[in-house]
């Protein structure tokens, strides 16, 4: 894969969203009613906000999705610079990069439907993981058709 305009794209693109699954990892907005909101570490209130007393097994599963889907997110972010950006060569970069965005892409979407099944509300952060999701899949498209540099 050598850099050109569409790599560049690329790499801007998975840092954004990137950034916009950190966004609604850290954001208290998956579920907001009259009075506040919850996210995945806390609950807000107008006045305060404080964390959740006990969580399900459903729940930190979800919650456990949407961080492995961060993790993951910033590893291709990360393998990218390092195949566009320097000299280091990587031994199969092609291929680990597929399989990390579809690793990155079903992570995300699991934790969605785990929280969906629960309660499906469209919310703020539940659009940035769905749109987080979606991209990842993108770009395992796209790196599977992008030649080897």
């Amino acid at each position: 894969m050598e850099r050109n305009l569409k790599t560049d794209v690329l790499v801007v693109l998975s840092i954004t969203i990137t950034v916009f699954h950190l966004l609604s990892v850290s954001l208290p907005y998956w579920y907001k009613y009259e009075k506040g909101s919850e996210g995945l570490w806390r609950i807000c209130t107008e006045e305060e906000c404080h964390e959740y007393e006990y969580v399900s097994a459903a729940f930190r599963g979800f919650l456990s999705m949407e961080v492995l889907g961060l993790i993951s997110a910033t590893a291709v972010s990360i393998l990218l610079i390092l195949k566009f950006y320097t000299n280091v060569e990587i031994v199969h970069l092609q291929i680990g990069l597929v399989c990390l965005c579809l690793f990155t892409g079903f992570a995300i979407l699991t934790g969605i439907f785990i929280y969906g099944t629960n309660e499906l509300t469209m919310y703020a952060c539940y659009i940035l993981s769905s749109i987080s999701a979606s991209t990842f899949f993108l770009a395992a498209g796209y790196c599977t058709n992008a030649e080897e540099g």
